[in-house]
């Protein structure tokens, strides 16, 4: 038997927005409105400082300000364009972009092995967090007309990961070249996936 040399991702989330409680995000801000605005502005907004110099004119403070947005809004779009996707579909998903390459950033998976630096491993172990968005949150009064706080039971999020597990080796995505749309090709032998997913072994029960 010969050694196997494997890369571990072992804090990874995998979920999609039907998963995430975004209220409770939202409370989280809003309960302590200070902290929220400063951990928001420290690395963004530094320039903020210039505001106080009366001298700068305010097309250039325009410009850091559209600047720094840009560049946050395009990581909000990034994070957003994956999470939007079905469940069941991302660990596809993600296996199909690590294959391409990424301006000048070459493919992480090439001729079915992970290349992460200057080294190669024969798999990419990844390892899904469960995250629990459950009934405690639903019992908070926030204070808007819709005031009750959804709950997001996590045993649904336990099952569609698994779906999506189970799709993963079921299946690979290439892009149909007269839809430009993605498509599903059965995958012969499961065992040729660069991803070993290992769901539940960063549970953390606080």
């Amino acid at each position: 038997m010969t050694n196997k040399n494997y890369f571990y991702d072992v804090h990874y989330h995998a979920f999609d927005l039907s998963h995430a409680n975004l209220t409770a995000f939202l409370k989280r801000i809003l309960q302590n409105k200070e902290k929220g605005v400063r951990s928001l502005l420290k690395e963004n907004f530094k320039w903020w400082i210039k505001l106080l110099i009366p001298f700068i004119p305010n097309r250039l403070i325009s410009k850091k300000i559209v600047s720094a947005l840009e560049d946050k809004l395009i990581h909000i779009q990034n994070t957003l364009s994956i999470y939007e996707q079905p469940i069941e579909d991302h660990f596809l998903i993600v296996e199909y972009f690590l294959k391409q390459q990424y301006k000048n950033i070459p493919p992480i998976i090439k001729d079915n092995n992970v290349i992460i630096g200057e080294k190669r491993y024969d798999k990419l172990v990844i390892c899904p967090l469960i995250m629990d968005f459950g009934q405690k949150s639903a019992e908070y009064n926030f204070g808007g007309f819709y005031n009750r706080m959804p709950g997001k039971p996590i045993v649904k999020q336990v099952i569609d990961l698994f779906n999506a597990i189970k799709n993963y080796y079921s299946f690979e995505l290439v892009v149909d070249k007269t839809t430009n749309k993605f498509e599903k090709i059965k995958v012969k032998n499961p065992e040729d996936k660069p991803l070993r997913i290992l769901p539940f072994l960063g549970i953390n029960p606080a």
